[in-house]
């Protein structure tokens, strides 16, 4: 068996191997591919599907949203908190603090 052909992390190596099967699916039957991305789309599985909902950056959004939104992880945006001393919005959205989106603008990287 050869040896995986790229540097990925397990999480980047799943992404790459659902993309090639993605992609495959659009090749042979695009109309079932659309299909499944609408539906992907409606559980917001927007990481393989690319299409992020429309978001109003300056709406107060909790550190998960922000995540979810930027495909990152939780902790990678608490990190550019705390080293970019980004400082909550006043309202808080179920006891969480929220953070506005276009502070995070050029901080936040991917996990893949």
């Amino acid at each position: 068996m050869p040896e995986w052909p790229w540097n990925d992390n397990r999480l980047a190596r799943r992404t790459r191997i659902a993309n090639m099967y993605r992609d495959a699916l659009y090749e042979h039957a695009p109309t079932a591919a659309h299909e499944l991305d609408t539906l992907l789309d409606s559980y917001g599985q927007h990481w393989i599907t690319g299409t992020r909902p429309p978001v109003n950056p300056d709406e107060p959004m909790t550190a998960k949203q922000i995540a979810e939104w930027h495909d990152t992880t939780i902790q990678n945006v608490t990190n550019r908190i705390a080293a970019h001393k980004i400082r909550p919005t006043e309202h808080r959205r179920n006891g969480r603090k929220t953070y506005r989106l276009t502070d995070f603008v050029g901080f936040l990287v991917t996990s893949l």
